[in-house]
């Protein structure tokens, strides 16, 4: 791979060590097949090539004597090595432990070391997989901070993307529920946005409305004036559409983590040790509930905003649908 571990008088394995404490004996014709998966399957995605191509120059410059680089390139480059090597480690966890040879799989033994326990597998991988989405996820914030001095992420499909969502990342869901910045929940959740926007949001809201703020987020607008008025409303939408997705969330996985809805408790007579213990229905549907009315309330904030800034937008307060002057009708509700 000529990406970001490898180029000319590089040792990748001390790059590594930088990051995860491998041996000094692992081959880099070993980790060359998961690094470059990794990289071609959560990164390249997201980047352009052109991208790819800055962020190896920066290696090789950055091993070069007397060759001063600016701090800003070698932070993204850190960031996004981190990403790599941690993702790496975890989607191919299980090839780094076997050797595949003309006697079929066989698993790793030493003289002097042993296989680690099932558990210390299990929490290992955990470990690998939150740390290097979480490290994507800081990525991508960083370079969407420093935009204006990477010329080329603002081609990129991840840039286009977020400028085109409603919700810009995990760090906004934290606006309103704290998910620690989690990238892996922004991406369990998003599915769920469209579709709320679609049959929760834009009924009441009205279409017109919705349609302008597609037209922005889409970038089709140009004037400066409406931009900021319908930025306005893409936040008070976001708010519903994220609270809401959590509310969904939490009730059919039981958590805003991937793992599950889990209670932290200390054992009694203990200081130190703690237990975890998965959320019980009712806990899952107390959560829920909590976050649903969240979502109501700040509906109806959404509903009285749009009434006072986009009047000619809105089409009335959806529990008033049925009202009507009854005064010498006979006409009843059944």
């Amino acid at each position: 791979m000529k990406g970001i571990f490898y180029c000319e008088d590089v040792h990748s394995i001390g790059l590594l060590q930088k990051i995860i404490p491998v041996s000094q004996a692992l081959s880099e014709e070993q980790i060359e097949a998961p690094l470059e998966s990794a990289y071609d399957m959560f990164v390249r995605p997201l980047l352009t090539d052109n991208l790819g191509d800055y962020f190896h120059d920066v290696l090789e410059k950055s091993e070069t004597e007397n060759f001063v680089i600016d701090p800003t390139s070698l932070k993204a480059l850190s960031i996004l090595q981190r990403a790599v090597a941690n993702l790496a480690f975890w989607y191919s966890f299980t090839e780094l432990n076997t050797h595949i040879t003309d006697q079929g799989f066989q698993r790793s033994e030493g003289e002097t070391f042993k296989p680690i326990y099932r558990y210390q597998e299990l929490e290992l991988k955990q470990q690998f997989r939150n740390k290097g989405f979480n490290a994507l996820d800081e990525f991508l914030q960083f370079m969407e901070a420093k935009r204006d001095f990477f010329s080329g992420y603002i081609q990129s499909p991840s840039y286009i993307d977020m400028k085109h969502s409603l919700v810009k990342g995990a760090k906004e869901i934290d606006t309103y529920y704290f998910v620690n910045g989690s990238y892996l929940v922004f991406l369990k959740l998003r599915p769920a946005f469209r579709r709320i926007m679609d049959i929760y949001v834009e009924p009441v809201v009205g279409t017109e409305a919705i349609q302008r703020l597609y037209d922005y987020l889409k970038g089709n607008i140009e004037d400066a004036e409406e931009c900021e008025h319908l930025e306005a409303l893409r936040e008070r939408v976001a708010a519903v559409v994220i609270c809401k997705a959590l509310a969904e969330h939490v009730r059919n996985v039981g958590s805003i983590t991937d793992r599950g809805l889990y209670y932290t408790n200390i054992q009694a007579g203990q200081n130190e040790i703690q237990n975890d213990s998965q959320a019980s229905d009712g806990e899952r549907a107390r959560q829920a509930a909590n976050l649903q009315d969240t979502a109501d309330h700040y509906l109806h904030r959404l509903i009285r905003w749009v009434e006072t800034n986009m009047p000619k937008q809105f089409k009335g307060h959806p529990e008033e649908a049925y009202n009507r002057d009854n005064d010498r009708k006979h006409t009843f509700w059944a």
